[in-house]
């Protein structure tokens, strides 16, 4: 077989875990990422979203660069929408594209 198989067994493993969705998001269990600052942050300072502080955009939440493109984006449209009107518009979206 193909050397690039060899490591299939840890790749499965991957997949396994990542379709079980067991994210529950940053408000509910914390990050996937060991580095990621944001759900110990909220806490800390009582707040519930990252643009409820005064800080916000921080330097470094912690997280990949992609994911932070994204925490970003979403903080600033609940900034601007509410979270109330931001829940409706996403509720019914895929949580990861």
């Amino acid at each position: 077989m193909n050397p690039v198989f060899q490591d299939y067994p840890a790749f499965a493993r991957l997949l396994e875990f990542l379709a079980k969705g067991s994210c529950g998001g940053c408000r509910q269990s914390g990050c996937l990422f060991a580095a990621c600052g944001v759900h110990a942050c909220v806490r800390d300072k009582g707040i519930h979203f990252c643009y409820e502080c005064a800080d916000f955009p921080c330097a470094n939440p912690g997280l990949p660069e992609g994911l932070r493109e994204r925490w970003l984006k979403n903080n600033e449209r609940l900034r601007e929408e509410g979270p109330e009107a931001f829940y409706a518009r996403i509720k019914d979206k895929p949580r990861y594209p």
